[in-house]
C-alpha cells in the first residue's frame, strides 16, 4: 500500500517544472535500467520542496536512484532497487521533488549554467559521428583538464556540463568506471 501512494505522489501530483527535453525515453529508461559500475546520466529537473527551487540537469541515475531510496527510507535490497525504477520511470515528466535535505545532496548537479554553456559551444560545431569519433577514442575529457587550484572539482563539473550537452544532442552518455572518461551510445 506504501508503495501505491508513493506512486501516486510521484505520478499524479502536478509539479510546477516544466518537463524536461533532450532525452528521448528509452534513453532515459536505459539509463535508469543501467547497473554498471560506470553510471550512465540522465536529464530531470529536481524540485527542493522547502524553498521551491528547481533545477534542470543531469546527472548519473545511481545518484537519483539513491535520492528516491533516502526521500521514501525504501529497503536496499532487490525489492527496493525494483521499487525506486517503478518510480522514476513511471514519472514520465520526470521531475522529482524532495522534502529531504540528505536526498537532495546526494544528487546535487555539480556544474553551473555557465559550465553548461561552455559545453554546449564546445560540441556545437561537430555532428553525431564526430561527437562519437572523438569521445570513442581520446577518451573525451583530455580537453577539459584545467589545472591549478581545484582541479578537480573544475574537472567533475565540467565533465558533467560536456555529459548533459551530449544527451541535450540526442545521444545516450556517462562516465566510465574508474576511468573518468565520458562514454556515449
Amino acid at each position: 500500500m506504501k508503495f501505491i501512494v508513493l506512486l501516486f505522489l510521484f505520478v499524479a501530483l502536478p509539479g510546477y517544472a516544466q518537463s524536461t527535453s533532450g532525452q528521448s525515453e528509452s534513453s532515459f529508461k536505459a539509463a535508469v535500467e543501467n547497473e554498471s559500475t560506470a553510471p550512465a546520466y540522465a536529464m530531470f529537473t529536481l524540485i527542493d520542496d522547502a524553498t521551491g527551487q528547481a533545477r534542470t540537469g543531469c546527472n548519473g541515475t545511481n545518484f537519483l536512484k539513491g535520492a528516491i531510496q533516502i526521500e521514501y527510507k525504501i529497503e536496499y535490497d532487490s525489492e527496493g532497487s525494483r521499487k525506486i525504477k517503478d518510480l522514476i520511470l513511471s514519472n514520465k515528466d520526470h521531475v522529482y521533488r524532495f522534502k529531504n535535505q540528505k536526498a537532495l545532496a546526494n544528487i546535487a548537479f555539480t556544474y553551473s549554467e555557465t559550465d553548461a554553456t561552455a559545453a554546449r559551444s564546445r560540441i556545437s560545431g561537430s555532428n553525431i559521428q564526430q561527437l562519437r569519433e572523438y569521445f570513442s577514442s581520446n577518451y573525451g575529457t583530455r580537453s577539459l583538464e584545467q589545472p591549478g587550484p581545484d582541479w578537480d572539482a573544475a574537472h567533475n563539473a565540467l565533465r558533467d556540463a560536456m555529459v548533459c550537452a551530449l544527451i541535450e544532442r540526442g545521444l545516450s552518455a556517462g562516465i566510465g568506471d574508474r576511468t573518468d572518461r565520458i562514454w556515449i551510445k
